[in-house]
Order: structure tokens, then sequence, then C-alpha cells
């Protein structure tokens, strides 16, 4: 899920990413820049080949509900499964943007791993950074096929024509409900519009659901929803077109949907909840459901391997799943899809660019990628890891696991709904954060003077980000 940082935080980061590259300490001509270092051949040295697999799943490895314990076997499983390399597991979790900060800090100090993964929308810094060797640079190495991966996700990480990263961990935001309160509630199926929701918001409230629905404070909601209407995050139409300059989110589209929200909180009929949290409490507005405060809420599809754990705890919650709700009937677009991508850093050895491509391969197979999948709720980013036993079964025996990735396989692939390419994309994210803490929270607030105010400053961040780079 999107994980915000202080502005100051990120701003040092960035310095440090541009003194780096500025002083040379990471040659942008190193040998692993060129494609012959992705042959998996160059694998197939005399001795084992170690490599540093950067990663940020949350959760821990002792606890089976969780993506950190499934990202352990499936790395495990990897190591037992051939003798020319060993992946060392690198759980990242201490940084609050899981693996990019840890990774540009080791820039300087030449520490950086062989493979990481970290967020989607991270995509355009990685670029920036010429630190990385483009996937398709390894893809035309090996004659690699990505025939099969859903054109969002290819869409997403592709920039001015090259696959930066490799799609791995495919999520989107959906409704959470309980089936119980509906009924208490009187309420017959999951709303379809966001009126729908306004009405069944009240209609949780009469029942007894006193927060009627929670509502996490996410700016990721503000993304998703322009995309869904055909509507840009920032301008040159996503930064697909051209570097994008400004913010494109303040206009009707965004000022509806928090209005619309601002008006529940207002009546008393939605809660919000922090967009962030360590550990379960990032889940607060799910535990509003569990705890009969509320009857609906939306988050991530990737967190249905730890409501799966924890459900069974709570004998007054059925679990219900359902696309989110348009702001109105036209929007028909489908969603952007989150998650986590694959990345291969440039400087290091042939030998051991070659193993990291031949691990990032190996992760992004059918039947990895389904394992990880069930486990964790992320959903398939290639139609043959949808096809595998493995997830036809559990999409079978619990269809609300696919809610999200028709969400995504939804609507056509545009510049709308493959997501931002911006540079400072945690900054633009902190400001429409602290706008939506306002707006969903203060029943005083103006929704219009608080999307001007995050429209200012993602401004002020972009034009600062391009100034730099």
């Amino acid at each position: 899920m999107k994980k915000r940082q202080t502005l100051r935080a990120l701003a040092g980061v960035s310095m440090l990413l541009s003194s780096v590259i500025a002083t040379g300490v990471f040659s942008t001509t190193a040998t692993a820049t060129t494609t012959s270092v992705c042959n998996p051949a160059l694998a197939n040295t005399s001795g084992k080949i170690n490599i540093n697999f950067w990663e940020s799943a949350s959760g821990t490895a002792s606890d089976a509900t969780t993506p950190e314990s499934v990202m352990v076997k499936l790395v495990n499983a990897f190591n037992a499964s051939q003798t020319k390399i060993h992946v060392n597991d690198v759980s990242q979790q201490s940084s609050t943007d899981g693996t990019w900060t840890p990774y540009v800090q080791s820039l300087a100090n030449g520490t950086q791993p062989d493979i990481l993964y970290f967020d989607n929308y991270q995509n355009q810094q990685a670029s920036d950074s010429t630190t990385f060797i483009p996937v398709s640079a390894c893809i035309a190495a090996s004659k690699y096929s990505t025939a099969d991966f859903l054109k969002k996700a290819i869409g997403q990480q592709t920039i001015k024509g090259q696959l930066m990263g490799m799609p791995f961990a495919m999520s989107a935001p959906v409704m959470y409900y309980n089936l119980q309160a509906f009924k208490k509630a009187k309420i017959a199926a999951p709303p379809k519009t966001f009126a729908e929701l306004a009405i069944d918001a009240a209609k949780l409230k009469a029942a007894g659901y006193k927060d009627g629905i929670s509502v996490k404070n996410d700016p990721w909601w503000l993304q998703i929803w322009n995309g869904m209407s055909d509507q840009y995050y920032v301008n040159q139409q996503n930064g697909r077109t051209g570097r994008a300059t400004a913010a494109a989110f303040n206009n009707a589209t965004s000022l509806a949907l928090v209005t619309d929200i601002h008006n529940m909180v207002k009546a008393g009929t939605a809660k919000s909840f922090p967009g962030t949290g360590v550990g379960l409490a990032a889940f607060n507005n799910l535990f509003d459901i569990a705890n009969d405060n509320s009857g609906i809420t939306f988050d991530t599809s990737s967190a249905l391997g730890t409501i799966g754990g924890y459900l069974p705890l709570f004998k007054n919650v059925t679990l219900g799943v359902a696309p989110l709700p348009t702001l109105t009937s036209a929007a028909t677009n489908g969603v952007q899809p989150g998650g986590q991508t694959l990345y291969i850093p440039k400087n290091t050895s042939a030998a051991k660019v070659a193993a990291a491509w031949v691990f990032m391969q190996y992760m992004v197979s059918a039947k990895t990628m389904a394992t990880w999948d069930a486990g964790t709720g992320y959903n398939p980013v290639r139609a043959s890891a949808a096809a595998d036993p493995i997830i036809t079964k559990l999409w079978a025996s619990k269809p609300y696991y696919k809610v999200a990735y028709n969400e995504i396989i939804a609507g056509t692939t545009t510049n709308a709904t493959v997501g931002p390419l911006v540079g400072p994309y945690l900054q633009v994210n902190d400001a429409v954060a602290n706008a939506l803490a306002t707006i969903f929270t203060d029943p005083n607030s103006n929704p219009a003077t608080q999307l001007k105010a995050a429209e200012s400053a993602a401004n002020a961040a972009i034009a600062a980000y391009n100034a730099a780079h």
C-alpha cells in the first residue's frame, strides 16, 4: 500500500541521490549497462553467486498471514531449487517508503542490493536516477516474453518506450463490507455509486453502526477515482506525453469525490482514519468494522491475506468485497493497479546482474506469482498466473479474491488508467493527504480551498524536483 514520508526527509533523499550521481560514485557507463550482462548464461560460474534482495513486504516471517512470510517462503524455495544462485532476503520494513530510501543511501557507500522492489509509482524517480538496468534490456538479451502480462501493468512501468521495472505485486483498492451489517440495515447489495453509498451509510448508522462507514485518509483514492473518470493526477496526461510540471487533480472529479465524503462526515455517517500506521494500526478502518462501528470501508486488496487470518476471530463479521463505487454511472475505465515492482541496479558485476535476472524471472513465473497472490491478496500480473490452478481454485472458493483483478482488467489501457509518472510522487501524495485529513475530519472545512492548497504544495514539490533533474 502507499507509504508516506515528510517533505523534509524526501528532499534530503533526493539531494543525496543527485549528489551520488553528480560525483560519479555511480557510473552510468559500467559494464552492467550492456544487454549482454542480462544473459542468464553469465550466472553459470564455477562457484555459487550470492545476491541481496531488498524487499519490504508487510508483516513478519513468523506470522503466516502476512506478505513477508510468503515472500520468505518464495525466496527459500528458489534457493532450494538450484545450486548456482543464493538469494539473501533483506527486509527493509524500517523505512517509511519501503526500499527506496535505503537504496538511495546505499549508493553513497557502495552497499546497494542486486535486486529490489519498491512502490510502482516511484518509477519516474527510478528512471531519473539512471541507476537501474531497464528490464527491457534483459528481455531483449534473453528473448523473454511479456506477452501475457496485463497491459495496464506493462504500460505503468514503460517510460519513453522502455520497460524500466518488472511488474510483480499488483493490487487495487476495493470496498470491504460486513454482510451481517447489511442484513441488519436492510441493504440488499453493495452500493455501485457514491449516491448509493451516501444512502447506505445513513442506513448503517440508523441500524446502530455509529460511524456508518469508515474511510482511510489515503491519497491513493484521489488518484484512483480520477483515473476511473478518465482524468489525470498530474498534467501532460499523467506525465506520459511529457515530463509532468504541475498537478492536475484539482478538478471537478476530485471536488465531487471529497465533497461527497466531507458531507457524510458532516452528517455523522462517515468517520476518517489515518492513511498510515505501523503493523495492525494501518488497518484501524477495518477494525472499525470488526468492532461493529462501521459497515463499509475501502482498502487495498493486498490486505485480504491479513484479513483472512484474523476473520475467524470476529464472528460478527461476514466478509463482503465489492468494486469501488463510481462517482457516476458513466465511469467505466476500471482501476489503476498499485503495488510493487522489481528492479535491477546497474553498478554490480555481470554475474550478479545475470543472477538477479534469473531470480526475477522465477519471481514472476506463473506458479510463483500464483503462490504469492493466493497467500497475500495481490492479483496476478499475467494471464498464465491467473489461469494457474492455485488461483482458479482460490477464486472458485472465495470469489472476493477476484474483485480487484476484475477492476484492473476492466476498461481500456490509457494514460489515465496506467497512473502518473511524476518524480516527487511521495511529496505530491503528502500534499493530497494533508488536504484529505482536513476535509475528512473537519466538518467546517472547505473542500475546494483544501484542494487548492494541495495543488499549490504539489506544484512547488514538482517544480523543485524538476529543477534538480
